[in-house]
């Protein structure tokens, strides 16, 4: 009779415990103030932003200039990095840098990462099918 019981809250429990080690999904109120008040600075033409919370750490994913992006914050507000989509033409000494040292793999998504410290291209490069590197790559072809 007790296994009855018990076979319930196993199930339940294979449901919950893989949503805990997603993002935390959030409406907008309860996005910190400080956070929404510097993204909203920084983007003010995003006109919306789906919140989401990772850890201490706060996304917003939204649309700018035409691309899709995410921006990073801490819990005081502090800005940490924005990702975004990148479909141009990359710089010379990048793509040198790529067809010298990394010609036998394929580019599977480039995003162009703003921080405070410094910009950089960061590339997830697959071979045989999977995901093998994240590089990460300044304007001048130095690897970071």
């Amino acid at each position: 009779m007790k296994a009855l019981y018990i076979l319930p809250l196993l199930l339940a429990t294979l449901f919950v415990l893989p949503s805990c080690e997603d993002d935390q999904d959030l409406l907008e109120f309860q996005v910190p103030t400080l956070v929404k008040q510097n993204f909203q600075s920084m983007y003010p033409e995003a006109a919306f932003a789906e919140w989401e919370r990772q850890g201490t750490t706060y996304k917003a994913e939204f649309h700018w200039e035409g691309s899709e992006a995410e921006a990073w914050f801490d819990k005081a507000g502090n800005w940490i990095r924005t990702e975004f989509d990148y479909r141009g033409t990359l710089p010379q000494p990048v793509q040198d840098l790529l067809l010298s040292k990394y010609a036998n793999y394929e580019i599977d998504d480039v995003e162009w990462v703003e921080t405070p410290s410094g910009n950089y291209y960061q590339f997830e490069l697959e071979r045989n099918g999977r995901l093998d590197k994240t590089l990460k790559v300044r304007e001048d072809g130095t690897v970071l």
